[in-house]
């Protein structure tokens, strides 16, 4: 090969480089863009319409709400777009409701179940998957688990043992159309790099004691869902793919 067809050839090859580079990194200018959008909007519905809508719940506003202060530990773990954490009641019994989304669905490990509580002393006693299509949204069965803890304390005056009891449902939105109440199901999500960065969003209601039915939880995750309804359609309609 001549020098002169070399360097033609060369020639060709860097600027064909050059433009596949420019290809990729403006594909990838339109998928930052695209998500940050995404996360703009998923927050702003929440702020603007569906925060009003939690403050109480129920016809007549039967469930009184309480805002409870989220910790700064668990918005260094969640690093959420945003977050919530509410407690309910009706004067005679209460649960409390649990919401983040975050940009990164990994970061939903430390907020997951059989992490979370454990990690504070609770005990998995029981976990039972709740019936696929109860809940749907925009087509899509919400996937739901449902989660027994007990903990024991010992009072020193006549060491006796007291247990409580919690029932805690969870629930996790992907944006790609997807509900999961599991983990590894979450991490698989992020493998395909398309879907990065869209993140995922979590949902906990916590039952307190004995005293609540499987109806009664049926009927606070219905109303829950019902509530939640035009954000959860949001945040399921996230990813784009072209």
């Amino acid at each position: 090969m001549t020098k002169s067809r070399f360097s033609k050839v060369l020639c060709m090859i860097v600027t064909l480089a050059v433009l596949i580079g420019a290809g990729f990194e403006t594909h990838g200018r339109l998928d930052r863009g695209r998500i940050n959008d995404f996360h703009e909007a998923v927050e702003h519905q929440y702020r603007t319409v569906i925060a009003p809508k939690l403050e109480n719940l129920g016809p007549n506003d039967e469930w009184e709400g309480d805002q409870l202060p989220v910790t700064p530990e668990a918005i260094a773990l969640l690093r959420p777009n945003f977050i919530f954490e509410r407690r309910y009641n009706n004067g005679r019994v209460g649960f409390t409701v649990l919401m983040s989304q975050t940009r990164d669905a990994r970061d939903m490990l430390g907020h997951y179940p059989p992490i979370c509580y454990t990690g504070q002393g609770w005990r998995l006693t029981r976990q039972v998957e709740q019936p696929k299509d109860r809940w749907v949204v925009d087509d899509v069965s919400i996937a739901v688990m449902e989660y027994d803890f007990r903990r024991s304390y010992e009072f020193s005056v006549d060491e006796e043992e007291v247990q409580t009891y919690l029932v805690v449902r969870n629930f996790m939105i992907l944006p790609d159309r997807n509900s999961v109440w599991d983990m590894d199901l979450v991490d698989k999500h992020q493998e395909d790099f398309r879907k990065r960065g869209y993140g995922a969003a979590q949902v906990q209601i916590v039952f307190y004691g004995e005293t609540t039915t499987m109806g009664f939880r049926d009927d606070i995750t219905t109303m829950l869902i019902t509530t939640l309804e035009p954000l959860l359609k949001t945040i399921l309609n996230g990813v784009v793919i072209e």
